[in-house]
């Protein structure tokens, strides 16, 4: 499965993406990350309420007009203003389209879960399972107990968010598919999900048309999890490319894993890495979007690695 992140857009092309998702893939209507401000993080809240009026409308507007496919949704964080604001929204879309899942970002611990849990049932809602999302420092150091929270919630699925865990832990740069660095924190979550009986989600990858690379991803994830795992896509045009080359498995196979241990970065190197990404950031970054995609070289640039180069360049101005 391919969980496709719907953009944040105009009501008539977001029903219209939704009703064209292809075969194999699933439509995540998202209201955490999609509506960051990175420019302005005072105004992220003002964005979210702007989305959930933005996806009522959505779901008046395609109410009987579905094409039977259920969606998931990313809500936010238990504990949350915003996550208490996002339930009513969560019952309009559960009514409209039908929910194959909840989306739960940075879970915490196993408490944490079963709260938020308890808090989306009062709802009544009619969903197939509450996906955690381990994706901090303190939800890796509690992922057994998490995934065990789930499995006894009967969740089936657990979503691994590398580019928040990089922004938590302070990472500059953050770690990438052609780095051992980046396998570790993945087999340390692939082991928790699968040894506890979910199916592991793999976090979207930044380069959007490399398919070289995506095909190598693709078949680490095969030799770590065999098909226990699925993947989300970091765009509209990477999620066909990502179709392709699971259905492919013999060419996945045949593709040589070419992993490295990746030499740390001089000072020099991650200060030009971080300029760079600031530029090509703001270069290609639409109002409406909290994140970045640069067309030429097709790379995509979530807004944590865009914040986290703001600041590392921020604490070179302050040594």
């Amino acid at each position: 499965m391919i969980y496709q992140f719907i953009p944040n857009a105009p009501v008539r092309v977001m029903e219209r993406l939704i009703r064209s998702m292809a075969p194999g893939s699933i439509a995540i209507l998202d209201l955490e990350d999609g509506y960051l401000d990175v420019r302005d993080p005072a105004k992220t809240s003002e964005r979210r309420e702007s989305g959930r009026r933005q996806l009522l409308e959505l779901c008046a507007r395609s109410r009987g007009r579905t094409n039977g496919r259920p969606v998931a949704m990313r809500i936010n964080a238990a504990g949350t203003d915003d996550f208490v604001r996002d339930l009513p929204v969560v019952r309009e879309v559960a009514d409209t389209f039908g929910l194959a899942a909840i989306m739960l970002p940075k879970v915490g611990s196993g408490e944490e879960y079963r709260d938020a849990l308890a808090a989306i049932e009062e709802w009544r809602l009619a969903h197939a399972g509450l996906i955690p999302i381990v994706e901090t420092k303190e939800g890796l150091g509690r992922l057994d107990e998490i995934a065990a929270a789930a499995v006894t919630a009967g969740a089936t699925t657990l979503f691994y968010g590398h580019y928040d865990y990089c922004l938590d832990a302070g990472c500059w740069p953050f770690s990438h598919p052609a780095d051992n660095a980046y396998w570790e924190l993945v087999e340390r979550v692939v082991k928790g999900a699968t040894g506890a009986g979910l199916r592991y989600v793999h976090p979207p990858e930044v380069s959007l048309r490399d398919e070289v690379l995506l095909g190598r991803m693709i078949s680490r994830l095969r030799r770590l999890c065999g098909n226990r795992f699925d993947l989300a896509s970091a765009g509209m045009s990477q999620t066909p490319i990502l179709l392709r080359l699971t259905e492919d498995c013999s060419s996945c196979a045949a593709t040589p894993e070419a992993v490295v241990s990746c030499s740390p970065l001089g000072p020099e190197e991650k200060r030009r890495l971080a300029e760079e990404t600031c530029t090509l950031f703001e270069e290609n970054n639409r109002q409406e979007h909290s994140f970045s995609a640069d067309a030429r070289t097709g790379r995509f640039i979530s807004p944590h690695e865009y914040l986290a180069a703001v600041r590392y360049l921020g604490s070179l101005q302050r040594a």
